[in-house]
């Protein structure tokens, strides 16, 4: 888990057991402090929620590394059983859904550097003129 150096112990413990755990109920308990704290940290603590963040698309993005990972693997298994004309959907269907969620992932990489582009682009040309909106209109 990435350090967040803004946070108390009990709060670093807090994401970590928010992680695990079922119910905020249950990461308190692990925690040592009462529901309501961690409620208020979510709800009220700028620091905190970032942190949430952070750590919640931090194990996102490791479930689908681990996803693309086994995409050949599926691939594999769909054309075991196309190629022997097994009828098996529950296999089929987990196939389908790695790839499915490979292909997010793709997706969601694509989108990230076409928006790393498009910030790219936007800082080069606030740094060569001035912007104002009766630039933009061509007054």
């Amino acid at each position: 888990m990435p350090e967040f150096p803004f946070l108390s112990a009990n709060q670093v413990r807090a994401i970590a057991a928010l992680l695990t755990q079922r119910t905020v109920l249950a990461a308190a308990r692990e925690v040592g402090v009462n529901e309501s704290t961690i409620r208020r940290w979510l709800g009220k603590d700028p620091a905190f929620q970032a942190a949430w963040k952070e750590a919640r698309s931090g194990l996102m993005d490791e479930a689908v590394a681990r996803a693309q990972q086994t995409a050949g693997e599926a691939m594999v298994v769909l054309r075991e059983i196309l190629m022997h004309a097994e009828l098996d959907s529950n296999r089929v269907a987990a196939a389908r859904t790695i790839l499915e969620v490979g292909l997010k992932a793709l997706e969601r990489d694509e989108l990230r550097e076409q928006v790393a582009t498009i910030r790219r682009e936007l800082d080069e040309l606030r740094s060569h003129r001035p912007w104002s909106p009766a630039a933009v209109n061509g007054h």
